[in-house]
């Protein structure tokens, strides 16, 4: 526990050095350190409305190059993709669904090992702005020369054009459209060789290599600090719906069929919120007789959740009824931190 001593939250420069310093070569006790830490991490209220694990790239307050690069990782012994393989691996162990690396712009030392693997889905965002339309194309090139993906095995590259007027960049949208999409056809390297084969049973490549558009929305250009705050925000820009083509779609648990709802005993429900109501006039008769019932606010759940491997030493300030008292007998009532 003395291995991030300044604080308890992991950083992509400490998984570098834990994968770099690994004594076998592998990564099985890099993972082990690292998620023990990192549902420290975690931000979302509940696991359905989003829950995100965040892992910054640095602790360092002051700019400077990275000590450890993705390149130092590629020894001899170890596999090309050494450092994606140990990030799914990661995920895997914290039980995430989708792992998403936000790489510099362009290809660079730092992103190469990423970008040069066919098994990760690569996405590339693009304005209409004709360096970024070019330079994203030439990548995109450049990968399906050096790392097609295959059919069958490995997704699809994407591109979304965003940052644009639909009642002012129409032609140029196609435009960007055209190139973009052959760029990406060629990248289906397996899809490419066997598109004129007669093959009935392979995937239309138009629907593969079709980029994804995301016009301008005002709403997005000063997101909220909080989580679930932005969630909301995407939801009503309809930004899923823009991305439905490209995200990855987990198998769906079958529904049950629905029941006619019951009719709800309204004297029993009053009479419940009387009795719990009349409990919590004043906390502290109700705090040390149970752990359960926080108000969970916004800085009670940043307290509990920024520090759930261990306790934390806090000093908790507020006005009269704020629920300090409140609190401290609920925490009191839980007996151990981990309740």
């Amino acid at each position: 526990r003395t291995l991030f001593p300044s604080t308890t939250l992991v950083r992509s420069e400490d998984f570098l050095a834990l994968l770099q310093g690994a004594e076998d070569g592998g990564w099985s006790a890099a993972i082990a350190i690292a998620a023990e830490y990192l549902p420290n991490q975690q931000v979302g209220r509940y696991a359905d409305n989003g829950r995100l694990t965040v892992i910054p790239a640095s602790r360092r307050p002051l700019l400077g190059p990275p000590r450890i690069e993705p390149a130092d990782l590629l020894t001899p012994g170890r596999s090309p993709y050494f450092l994606t393989e140990a990030l799914a691996a990661l995920g895997e162990r914290i039980g995430a669904d989708t792992v998403v690396i936000d790489l510099r712009a362009g290809a660079s030392e730092l992103s190469a090992p990423v970008l040069l693997d066919p098994r990760v889905q690569r996405i590339f965002v693009t304005t209409l702005s004709h360096q970024s339309l070019a330079g994203t194309a030439m990548l995109v090139r450049q990968l399906g020369q050096r790392a097609p993906a295959a059919l069958g095995e490995d997704p699809a590259s994407s591109v979304i054009i965003t940052q644009y007027r639909k009642d002012v960049h129409t032609e140029q949208v196609q435009q960007a459209c055209d190139e973009l999409s052959n760029a990406l056809f060629a990248t289906l390297g397996s899809i490419t060789a066997n598109h004129d084969s007669g093959d009935t049973g392979q995937v239309d490549t138009g629907v593969l290599s079709q980029p994804v558009l995301s016009p301008f929305r005002e709403e997005l250009l000063a997101l909220p600090s909080t989580w679930d705050t932005v969630l909301r925000l995407l939801e009503n820009c309809h930004v899923a719906e823009a991305l439905d083509s490209i995200l990855p779609r987990p198998a769906q648990p079958t529904e049950p069929a629905a029941e006619s709802p019951a009719v709800p005993d309204y004297p029993a429900l009053r009479r419940r919120l009387a009795d719990t109501a009349r409990e919590l006039i004043f906390a502290e008769k109700r705090g040390l007789s149970s752990a359960s019932g926080f108000l969970a606010t916004e800085p009670l759940r940043r307290l509990l959740g920024d520090h759930r491997t261990e306790p934390p030493l806090a000093l908790v300030v507020g006005a009269k009824g704020a629920g300090k008292t409140f609190m401290y007998s609920k925490a009191c009532a839980a007996r151990t931190w981990n309740a």
